[in-house]
């Protein structure tokens, strides 16, 4: 699988040539700002979220890319958002004297498997309708 030119792997101290499509050793290690998010990319990511660079920092592994720790840190970063947005909600809904959403159907981890009882009476009244035609169908051939 094609790498970045230069990719560094800290467990093997290697790094990925674009010439013979593999990891060659690597002939130094990468310094701290090999690892370091660039500034356009920090710029872009504080305008998109407030505060991430700040948590990819402190989330940050020795010899560990940026990116790598942002994929890492990603599922936590997203879930403190939901819970925050769900605790807005539930706030709004109390002001107004409702009760408070679901925290399930909300974040979208609750699945209702199966079929509404309506849904299944009507498969079975079209199931019950097609064996009908079908025994039709097969005296009138006779």
């Amino acid at each position: 699988m094609p790498q970045p030119a230069g990719a560094y792997d800290p467990t093997t101290n290697t790094v990925w040539d674009e010439e013979s499509q593999s990891y060659v050793p690597a002939t130094s290690t990468p310094d701290a700002a090999t690892f370091a998010i660039p500034a356009a990319y920090k710029m872009a990511l504080e305008d998109a979220a407030p505060g991430v660079t700040t948590a990819i920092a402190q989330a940050q592994k020795p010899n560990e890319n940026w990116t790598d720790t942002l994929v890492r840190i990603l599922p936590n970063l997203t879930m403190g958002v939901q819970q925050l947005q769900l605790m807005q909600i539930n706030v709004d809904r109390a002001k107004k004297g409702l009760p408070p959403v679901d925290a399930q159907a909300y974040s979208g981890a609750y699945v209702n498997v199966g079929l509404d009882p309506a849904t299944q009476k009507l498969v079975t009244y079209a199931g019950i309708a097609l064996i009908g035609l079908v025994l039709l169908n097969m005296a009138k051939r006779k």
